[in-house]
């Protein structure tokens, strides 16, 4: 019986790179050979996990005319069950069109399931999304790990994720799979470690963590912050600033040292003050073209320039308070192992406040709205003067 696991192993040991120096041959008697490197790569546990699958007893490596050193897909076939698997790798400096176009390649995987036998996909990361194409092409299975999540995956692939991996907004084909306790860091990037799967070799489904959804908010807002909202909240020399012109994530972890209680709630209230000021001049600057603005055409010109004011100020205060929320994201996301800082009542605050300004605002808007269209109709209902012609 074929299981989720074994797929993840075939992804695992087609990663390390090392089966192109060898001959096809079996799975195990390939991975048995390469114990003593993937040991010294810290991944012994690899070869005995393979070792020990009895689903991989049968199955072979075949290398394939025009292999190099880093070929993009590896297949992976069992004979006498007439089933491919073909493990598609992460993009390299070649592009993938450089040997296949998609449609070429769909082609040459076509004549292999000619004989009848059952043919899938798999891969990691972006490799997943590579398998998960080429399989909706040929409408074949598609089993990957940890692909881009931005877009919905193609085809009917399963894609399954760590319950703490972030993720982009598209879940629909996403599994979580409870993670492993007591992981470290450097096995955070293997999938067969970190995964957990049962004795089948079936993953432990679970349920996103709030972990996992709260990195995967932070990630998909990052790089929103305004360069003056940054200012505010990271003041520093000029040059400082250009280093860090991305004002995203990683941006936002070089500064969470300079940052403290005191700091962060005297940026809020800073950011509210530039906000106002911002605002004010916006408004003014309607003022003065609504001044200009003669009466042939006014009917026209009012309602365009009122509406260009209000979505300018509706538009500012939005970005404004995108940055804020990113910057406390990102502040929360660095100090999570040390409980130093409570963002929540202060976006809470903040929220509350920017909304009161923008509310006192489209009133102002408003009254001087009105003032123009009355300054407007005093002009056309003043008394005309009068002359006598004899």
């Amino acid at each position: 019986m074929w299981s989720v696991k074994d797929y993840a192993l075939l992804c695992e040991l087609a990663r390390t790179g090392l089966l192109p120096a060898q001959q096809s041959g079996g799975v195990l008697e390939l991975t048995a050979k390469l114990e003593m490197k993937l040991a010294g790569m810290g991944q012994g546990d690899l070869a005995q996990q393979i070792g020990g699958s009895a689903n991989l007893v049968d199955w072979e490596w075949e290398r394939r005319e025009g292999d190099g050193e880093r070929p993009d897909r590896y297949f992976f076939v069992h004979k006498e069950h007439k089933r491919w698997v073909v493990v598609m790798q992460e993009p390299s400096d070649i592009p993938f069109s450089h040997t296949y176009s998609m449609e070429e390649f769909a082609a040459a995987l076509q004549r292999v399931t000619d004989t009848g036998g059952a043919l899938s996909f798999t891969g990691l990361g972006q490799g997943g999304w590579r398998a998960a194409e080429l399989a909706a092409i040929l409408g074949a299975e598609a089993v990957v790990f940890g692909a881009p999540g931005e877009e919905e995956l193609p085809g009917t692939a399963v894609n399954y994720v760590g319950e703490d991996d972030p993720v982009g907004a598209s879940k629909e084909k996403v599994v979580f799979v409870k993670q492993q306790s007591g992981l470290k860091e450097e096995d955070e990037a293997f999938y067969y470690r970190k995964l957990e799967f049962d004795d089948e070799g079936s993953p432990v489904v679970a349920g996103q963590s709030e972990f996992s959804r709260f990195v995967s908010w932070f990630y998909q807002r990052a790089g929103t912050v305004e360069p003056d909202i940054w200012g505010i909240f990271f003041p520093g020399p000029e040059e400082e600033g250009a280093l860090l012109a991305d004002l995203g994530v990683y941006s936002v972890y070089l500064q969470i040292g300079s940052l403290n209680r005191e700091g962060i709630l005297r940026s809020v209230d800073e950011t509210i003050r530039h906000a106002g000021k911002v605002l004010t001049a916006n408004r003014e600057v309607m003022v003065r073209e609504l001044a200009k603005v003669g009466d042939e055409d006014y009917h026209t010109r009012v309602p365009e320039i009122a509406g260009e004011h209000a979505a300018r100020a509706s538009s500012f205060v939005e970005r404004t308070f995108d940055s804020v929320q990113t910057i406390f994201m990102g502040i929360a996301l660095f100090s999570l192992d040390q409980g130093q800082f409570d963002v929540t009542p202060w976006m809470a605050g903040f929220y509350d406040r920017i909304h009161e300004l923008l509310d006192r605002e489209q009133t102002k808007l408003e009254a001087c709205l009105d003032q123009a269209i009355a300054s407007h109709m005093e002009r056309l209902l003043q008394m005309p003067d009068f002359t006598l012609d004899w």
